[in-house]
């Protein structure tokens, strides 16, 4: 199996750079537009890092199939995230709030299937707009679901060999640590962390000059 040393380090900085409690007023008395982008960072960021232990547990165990609807959620982490990093990136870089940035990144922190007010974005939008920046990561999601969803690849694929030399069927896990495939669903998940973590540290970084952004916005 593939070395995952990387991925905890990625993700001991990350819990480095993640807060347990947040000040409503500490980056602007004046616009909440901060705090929102704050507290969507920081708790995606607890998500990631959840989610991410959650699978070192599985893959170290020896569970691959049921790591795999995790890592997927993985990607799916990113791909909100890159939603508003888009966003994040774009006022800093022109110096200047980017239109409907405030309405965007509270449609996703409320965003459901059973509000219409806040209605949610299907994943797979996110998704396809993450894969202009990383060509293929489309391809992989798909791949992941293949094995998340009850089909061939992630029942009798992953758990059956069958000898017709001897008409017999073995329920086992085929697909574990020393299988080719688990290496690939570790690349995955080291993909997904890298880039998430990479955003996340950016915005971060960024926070105050974004609050002088939206606080030169609403005085307009």
């Amino acid at each position: 199996m593939r070395d995952i040393n990387a991925i905890k380090t990625i993700l001991e900085d990350l819990k480095n750079n993640s807060l347990d409690k947040i000040d409503h007023f500490a980056l602007s008395s004046i616009d909440k537009l901060p705090l929102k982008v704050q507290l969507f960072i920081e708790v995606i960021s607890k998500r990631m890092i959840d989610f991410s232990e959650s699978v070192i547990i599985l893959l170290e165990g020896n569970h691959i199939i049921p790591a795999i609807p995790l890592i997927r959620a993985i990607i799916e982490n990113l791909a909100i995230t890159n939603k508003v990093f888009v966003s994040f990136d774009k006022s800093i870089s022109n110096n200047q709030l980017t239109n409907g940035f405030d309405e965007d990144i509270t449609k996703i922190i409320l965003g459901t299937r059973y509000c219409e007010e806040y209605k949610s974005t299907n994943i797979l939008n996110y998704i396809d707009k993450l894969d202009k920046e990383i060509n293929g990561i489309r391809k992989y999601y798909d791949s992941l679901c293949e094995y998340t969803h009850p089909n061939w690849n992630g029942v009798e694929g992953a758990y059956l060999i069958s000898d017709n030399n001897s008409n017999v069927t073995e329920i086992t896990k085929v697909i574990n640590k020393e299988h080719d495939l688990t290496n690939y669903f570790i690349g995955c998940f080291l993909l997904g962390v890298t880039y998430f973590s990479a955003k996340t540290l950016y915005m971060r970084e960024h926070l105050h000059s974004f609050v002088s952004l939206c606080e030169h916005d609403l005085n307009r």
